[in-house]
């Protein structure tokens, strides 16, 4: 049981707010997302936009939840559709693939820990602004 004023590990404090410490490679992709939208905004806007008007007629014909579906479908499509031209267009795949090795991994030695095959582990070890794995 932690304490008042005791810190507990994976947490790091900023503003005065403490906040779980995040992977580097997850950190990567989150920062290449935002400048991939902060400088693409304009063209996905227009996207979002055509898909609004190419809802549109199908939804007049339709009724109930079918409308609901068509309408949730497309946005899920149009959703998915960003993600996936941001992982081909920055190719980001490689941080992506980073950060689930990076949770696959801590899972894998949360549980070597519980069965006490390992005493314990660190994460996330930077080295100038690079990542190296648990291991």
């Amino acid at each position: 049981m932690w304490m008042a004023g005791m810190r507990q590990p994976g947490l790091f404090q900023r503003h005065g707010v403490f906040r779980r410490r995040r992977s580097y490679a997850r950190r990567q992709f989150r920062e290449r997302l935002f400048a991939f939208l902060r400088r693409n905004w304009r063209v996905l806007l227009a996207y979002v936009a055509i898909c609004v008007v190419s809802v549109i007629p199908p939804s007049m014909f339709l009724s109930g939840y079918l409308r609901g579906f068509v309408h949730g479908a497309m946005t899920v499509a149009a959703v998915a559709a960003v993600g996936l031209l941001f992982l081909l267009y920055t190719g980001s795949s490689r941080e992506l693939s980073g950060a689930y090795g990076e949770d696959n991994t801590r899972e894998v030695l949360r549980v070597a820990k519980r069965r006490r095959h390992v005493w314990g582990w660190v994460d996330n070890l930077e080295v100038a602004a690079t990542s190296t794995t648990s291991s």
